[in-house]
């Protein structure tokens, strides 16, 4: 582990470290899409395919792919799809007011033994919604 004396050495080093000229600094292929989706986008107004986008940037020092170009792109604000609707959120019917609940009756037992237990009748929406356990068996 580190020292506080050491970590106090590499703070003022890191202090006195000159900044990165931004025309020498690295960036991403995303990044570098970001930068240029306005040119992109006037590519893509003139009727430039992404393979061909990509051949460009290819030609010019930049490997992408068209899918993933065409990605970085729809991230950055452009290259929205043609001829694709906006997804629009379903719509559920408003809800109808909950019913009184129905008066039960319940049957003593009459059987003693029983090898199962009574089930109740689930309706499918209850069946669809939780998990019921049972009990162990040795179908297996």
């Amino acid at each position: 582990m580190p020292t506080i004396a050491e970590v106090e050495r590499i703070r003022a080093a890191m202090q006195a470290l000159p900044e990165v000229k931004p025309e020498q600094r690295e960036v991403g292929n995303q990044e570098a899409v970001t930068q240029l989706a306005a040119e992109i986008e006037a590519m893509r107004t003139k009727g430039y395919t992404w393979e061909e986008i990509a051949e460009f940037f290819a030609t010019n020092g930049i490997a992408i792919k068209a899918t993933t170009l065409k990605s970085y792109a729809r991230r950055a604000g452009t290259g929205s799809p043609k001829g694709k609707k906006p997804r629009q959120k379903k719509r559920t019917p408003a809800a109808a007011p909950p019913a009184a609940p129905a008066a039960t009756v319940q049957k003593p037992e009459t059987q003693a033994n029983t090898t199962k237990p009574a089930t109740k009748q689930k309706t499918p929406s209850e069946a669809d919604a939780r998990f019921t356990a049972r009990e162990d068996s040795n179908d297996i």
